[in-house]
Order: structure tokens, then sequence, then C-alpha cells
């Protein structure tokens, strides 16, 4: 049976065996991809994932099972599998499945693949690279096609659906770096796409630089490559974990002031310019858009329906993806020139955040500031700081934004951050 039958076949299986409500997701992704490696594009792998997401409810005991083959006897083993579970688990009233909302299909990108674009395009990048840059530089690039559908039906009658068909394209360069964007056209070249050509000249840079050999308090410049990390780290401060368990340092902060008024963070999985992002929410509603953070106010967190039954709170407009952070009015130029010493990242990858929201990070690429230019490159350096004071110590928000079909960032000026050689 097809997905659609096999859901409304759980369903009803699920409700006949004792369940008092049950939800069953359904996703499917289909992925065509190039991969060039050595200035060579290796032929086209496609490949297909189907899964189905159970969820079942009795008396307030909650189960949830997933399974990848739709035959009846699979899926009568699976229902009975999740009826038991539930029985065994311990009862919570925070358990529940999605309201009822009206049938909706959503459907957004490209509905195939265009292989012989994808093909030239891929060609066309690789020649590019070989012509302007050392061969050293670039290690392997992924070009895919994926066209992903997810549908939702529970006992309460919800029907959705959502359809997407999303270019993902994923360069890996020699100085740790990985350059990614999201589209769902190739009407371009792809160096010209979200902040390829930027990140394959760091790359280059990267390769003439000199260990940092002091330790000092600056200015840390985030680009808009190396702030995914950074919002990343944010975010899981608002979900279910942090926040049930207490460990969150914003659990008692919504509504308050947290970030200076020059930053406002939006969640906008269906702004125009956002193409891949998850238009149906884990708990089964139609994602919307929303404001995190505005004018550094506190607006909304990022709950689950069942975190915030717990809490007592709203449940979450979105999954926390498809960020946009508002433009500010400081152009890069005047950025850079009001640093007296610090540094500009242009890749980022940061720790776990510790109880007091201190946290460290390593940054493979980035380039020493002072007294307002860019100097030597320097590789492996460190940052720390606490995540509430560095929100606080946001200097500037750059009027230039870079996009990259997951997320719209600027370049972030943040002050007073540990700066040191790994």
């Amino acid at each position: 049976m097809d997905i659609r039958e096999a859901m409304q076949y759980c369903l009803e299986k699920a409700i006949a065996v004792g369940m008092q409500n049950a939800q069953c997701v359904a996703q499917q992704r289909d992925v065509e991809e190039l991969t060039a490696a050595d200035g060579e594009i290796s032929r086209l792998n496609v490949t297909t994932t189907t899964t189905l997401h159970l969820t079942g409810i009795f008396d307030q005991k909650h189960a949830a099972i997933s399974i990848n083959c739709f035959e009846t006897a699979s899926l009568d083993r699976a229902i009975e599998e999740l009826y038991l579970l539930a029985k065994a688990s311990k009862p919570n009233p925070a358990y529940a499945i999605a309201d009822y909302q009206p049938p909706q299909e959503i459907e957004r990108g490209a509905e195939a693949a265009d292989r012989e674009l994808m093909y030239a395009r891929l060609a066309e990048f690789i020649e590019y690279c070989r012509a302007t840059y050392p061969p050293s530089v670039l290690r392997e690039t992924h070009l895919a096609f994926t066209r992903s559908h997810i549908y939702v039906r529970n006992s309460n009658n919800v029907n959705l659906a959502a359809h997407q068909g999303v270019y993902r394209f994923t360069s890996l360069f020699s100085a740790q770096n990985a350059a990614t964007f999201s589209s769902a056209h190739l009407d371009r070249e792809l160096q010209t796409f979200g902040a390829v050509e930027r990140q394959i000249q760091q790359a280059v840079a990267q390769l003439a630089a000199a260990p940092l050999t002091e330790k000092f308090a600056g200015d840390v410049i985030l680009s808009p490559e190396s702030l995914g990390a950074f919002i990343a780290l944010f975010a899981d401060q608002l979900r279910d974990h942090a926040m049930i368990s207490g460990a969150s340092i914003f659990r008692h902060r919504l509504r308050e002031t947290i970030a200076s008024q020059k930053f406002t963070l939006h969640a906008c999985p269906f702004a125009e310019e956002i193409i891949d992002s998850e238009l149906i929410t884990p708990d089964g509603y139609v994602a919307q858009n929303s404001t995190i953070i505005g004018s550094g106010t506190l607006n909304s967190l990022l709950l689950s329906q069942h975190g915030a039954r717990l809490l007592q709170q709203r449940r979450a407009m979105n999954n926390g993806d498809g960020y946009v952070i508002e433009a500010g009015g400081t152009p890069l130029d005047t950025m850079l020139a009001s640093t007296r010493k610090g540094t500009l990242i242009g890749a980022l990858s940061l720790g776990k955040l510790s109880g007091n929201g201190d946290f460290y990070g390593v940054a493979p690429i980035c380039a020493f500031v002072q007294d307002g230019e860019i100097r030597t490159p320097r590789r492996h350096v460190t940052i720390a700081g606490n995540l509430a004071e560095a929100l606080q110590g946001i200097r500037f928000v750059s009027r230039e934004r870079a996009e990259f079909g997951t997320a719209i960032f600027p370049w972030l000026q943040i002050r007073n951050i540990m700066i040191a050689g790994e």
C-alpha cells in the first residue's frame, strides 16, 4: 500500500486495539546527488527513504515507534508493539497529539531535478575553481536535489501534507571549512550563491595563516557563514530539554530584554527567501513565521507541544529554523574600522554551553583585526565568553546580509570576547 493508505490503516488499527489518540507522520525523501572529487564528477546517485512515525496515547500514557515497511503484517506488528509500549509507560497529562487544523497541502520549490543543469553547473564550478584558485583548496563538492514529502494524519482529523523541492550544495575546502547553500533553482553560477565565493577566498588566505601567540579580550566579528553555530547554541537554550530540566539560562526571561536592542531574530520557514525549512512541525502543526527576539526582547520560546503543556507555556509556532536576523544600520567597513583589536571569524565550531552560560569555540578560519584593518589570517583561534553577556554585548549589526536559502544572516560584532591561540 502507498503512504497515505498505510497511515489511514495505522490510525484505524491503533484505535481498534484500544488507543484513545493516535497520530501518523510519514516522511519520504527522494535524493539525486552528484559528487565531484579531484576535479572529476562521479555518476548520479539516486536514493529514496520512507519512514512512518507512529504515536499513541492510552490513559495519558505515551508511546512512539518508527517503521519503514508498509506491508500489512509489519504495520500490524508495529501497532501491537505501540499499544504494549503505551500500556507500560508512566502517565503524563502533558502528552497530546496535534489539535484539529483544516486540511492543507503545501507545495514549495521545484517539482523535479534538472539533471542536465545540475551536471553543467557543477562542471562549471569545478572549472572556475581550477582556473581561479590553487588546486589544493577544493576537496570535494556535492550538488543534490531533494524532493521531500511529509504527511500528517491523526485521530483529531488532522490531514496535512507538504512537498518541497530543493537543490543543496556543499563544498569542502582544505581549510576545514564547508560552503553550503540551498535554492529552488540553479539559475546562476554556483559560486554566486550564499557566501561560496567569499569562503573559497578565505580558504585560500588560510593556506598562509599563522598561529595566534597571544591572549586578549577584544571584539569578535561573526561572519554570516559563522553565525549559524552561534544562533544554534542560543536556540538550544529555548528548547524542551534545557527548559524542562531548568538548565536554560533564559528559562525565566520570557518577555524580558536579553540582548542588545539592535538585535532582532526571526524564525521564518515560510519567508520567500527561505526555501529549505520544516513546513510542518514534528508535532504535526503547519509552521508559521515568528519573532524570537525583537529589538533585544525575548518574545518566544522553542517548545514542542509536550514541552509547552508541561511548562504551561505557548507552543512554538515553528521548529526554530529559517532564521532571519534583521539588517542593522552599520556598513561592514565601518564595523571593521571601529575594531581596535579583535578577530573576523569565517568559520566557527562551538561546544556545549556550561551551566552558567559560558561557551568555548574554535575558529579554523579567521583574520586578526587591529586598528580597523584586517591583518594576517590566523589558524585555529579559540574564543570564549558568556552567552548572556555576548547577546547584551552586540555592538553592531551590519547593513549587509548573506542569503543561504536556509537562513539570512548579517555580520555581528560582539564586545569583550576572550581570543587566544589554540
